[in-house]
This record gives structure tokens, C-alpha cells and sequence, in this order.
């Protein structure tokens, strides 16, 4: 199993937005073999049967639209979610849409051999930002090049946060971002203050 650096990041509410944006880059999850897609994403917090139903509206896996949740997920795939999205391309891709016949027929899915039981997944749109806080507040692994990304597109949502890196205590922005200039991932918590009066 891989190493991942902890970041603790302590912080109001408005630094879930920009950490957000880190959803479309993916999140890091390890799985038991051949567990179903229903049951992985069953397995993330914040996410209900209801929700599933309700709010995630199209399913790709390795780029191709999914319709059936029961199907086994392997180590190595790729899985995006997303509300609703607008126009054809919408109703096209949405799982279970009535225009779902116009797709590219999917590939059925081999099994891959990979060194890691883990997936990566990706939360698009709404669904990004409707289960931000429960992902963070549980913790992420999210690669370390993206979150300095969101570090440096951002620095003044960060420069009152108390960071503290692999629990040795508080770290500058400056030291944060030249550690994770040289990591390869990094397993996020984020501990939302109530902002300040």
C-alpha cells in the first residue's frame, strides 16, 4: 500500500469551493475486488441510494456512459459523475435516458492487472459541491500536484487556514506547496470553522 502525506487543513466554510475543483482531477479510492459500482459509491460519504437516484444523472466509466450500477469494478478505472447535464449531449449520456440508443455502443470491460485496488473518481458540477464537505471532513486522496494547483490559483483563501502536514504540526503556505511540489498524492482533511464575525 502506498504512502500518502496527511494534510489537515482547518479553515471557514468558502475554501470548500476552490478545493472543490480537485473532484475533476478525481479522488483516490481503494476497493475489494469486483465490488459493485453501487456498492463503492454506497461506501462514500454523503452518498445514499436516494441520492444516487435523485442526483447523479450520468455515470461514465473509462469514458464510456454506464447504465447498469451493479456492474463489478476493477482496480485502475476511472469513474466520472455528474447531474444533470444540458442540452442533447444530456439526454444522450443520461443513464437511463430515453435517447440513451444514440451512443457509442460500450466496450465490454477485462480485467486489468495493476499493483493497486484503487479507482479514481471523479464528481462533476453539482455533485462536487453537494458532497464537498462530507468527503473532506472524511478525507480525501487527491494527487499533489493538483491540490498545488488549487494552492496557487487561490493562495488568499489559504493564508488564514492552519495547515498542518503529516501531523508534525503547522506548516507556512510556502512550505506546504514545496512539499507537495515533490509528492506524488496526499490524503486531505478538511476541518470547516464557522466563519468569523
Amino acid at each position: 500500500m502506498s504512502h500518502h502525506s496527511q494534510l489537515s487543513i482547518k479553515a471557514e466554510p468558502q475554501v470548500l469551493a476552490p478545493l472543490s475543483t480537485l473532484f475533476q482531477s478525481g479522488i483516490q479510492v481503494t476497493i475489494d475486488n469486483d465490488v459493485a459500482l453501487t456498492d463503492l459509491l454506497l461506501s462514500l460519504p454523503g452518498f445514499t441510494l436516494s441520492y444516487l437516484g435523485d442526483a447523479v444523472q450520468t455515470i461514465f466509466v473509462n469514458g464510456v456512459p454506464l447504465d447498469d450500477m451493479q456492474q463489478p469494478v476493477q482496480p485502475g478505472t476511472t469513474i466520472a459523475l455528474s447531474a444533470a447535464m444540458p442540452g442533447l449531449a444530456g439526454a444522450i449520456f443520461r443513464k437511463q435516458g430515453l435517447h440513451g440508443s444514440l451512443r457509442s455502443k460500450p466496450v465490454a470491460l477485462t480485467k486489468t492487472s495493476t499493483a493497486t485496488h484503487t479507482v479514481r473518481i471523479k464528481l462533476f458540477n453539482s455533485i462536487a459541491t453537494d458532497r464537498a464537505q462530507d468527503l473532506f471532513t472524511h478525507g480525501v486522496v487527491v494527487d499533489a500536484k493538483a491540490m498545488l494547483s488549487v494552492l496557487e490559483r487561490r493562495p488568499d483563501m489559504f493564508s488564514h487556514a492552519d495547515l498542518e502536514l503529516d501531523s508534525q504540526g503547522p506548516v507556512s503556505l510556502t512550505q506546504l506547496k514545496d512539499h507537495l511540489s515533490t509528492a506524488q498524492s496526499v490524503r486531505l482533511h478538511v476541518l470547516v470553522q464557522p466563519a468569523k464575525a
